[in-house]
């Protein structure tokens, strides 16, 4: 039985885990034009590091921020969690997404920021639910536009038979860092 929730104040063991068993959930194995950024994780190919703290506390209870994941019974190779709850359930995937203002239209909009299953559980209707429960709280919410940047083909196309479509405007999705003051 899959089990799909909201996480919130309380789950910073799922970001930890996230971070954790990042290659798990990667697209594709990553190759030398593919170098991570700063965001991504150490460039040294390690995971991510995780939100920690009053952070990552800040992130689960923002109303702004969406964030599911889904869950299936065994633990499998994570059998006894390391603080000290004990068993948990495989975590196979997860959807971020944010709302923001906007000054048009409903005046908010849906950004999916992040979707991802894991390698051994694709194919399974895992993304579409992950997806369909997106549809939902967007529907229950003021916001009536849900956006995606689909950089990769086979993303585009699970986008596409999910009823996503591309606006002829579409425009180039361009990203500066800054550095810290």
């Amino acid at each position: 039985m899959t089990d799909i929730r909201r996480l919130g104040p309380g789950d910073e063991w799922v970001l930890d885990l996230l971070a954790a068993e990042d290659a798990r959930f990667a697209e594709d194995a990553p190759s030398a034009e593919d170098a991570p950024s700063a965001e991504d994780g150490p460039a040294d190919g390690s995971p991510p590091v995780a939100l920690a703290g009053e952070v990552a506390s800040a992130y689960l209870a923002d109303p702004a921020v969406w964030h599911w994941a889904v869950f299936e019974p065994g633990g499998g190779d994570r059998a006894e969690a390391d603080d000290g709850v004990g068993a948990r359930p495989d975590l196979v995937g997860h959807l971020h997404a944010f709302v923001h203002r906007i000054r048009h239209g409903s005046g908010f909009e849906v950004v999916l920021f992040d979707i991802a299953v894991r390698h051994d559980r694709r194919r399974r209707g895992i993304g579409r639910t992950l997806l369909d429960t997106l549809d939902r709280a967007a529907a229950a919410s003021p916001c009536r536009t849900i956006w995606v940047l689909a950089d990769h083909p086979g993303a585009r196309a699970f986008y596409e038979s999910c009823g996503y479509v591309a606006p002829a405007d579409q425009p180039t999705y361009l990203e500066r860092s800054v550095a810290p003051a």
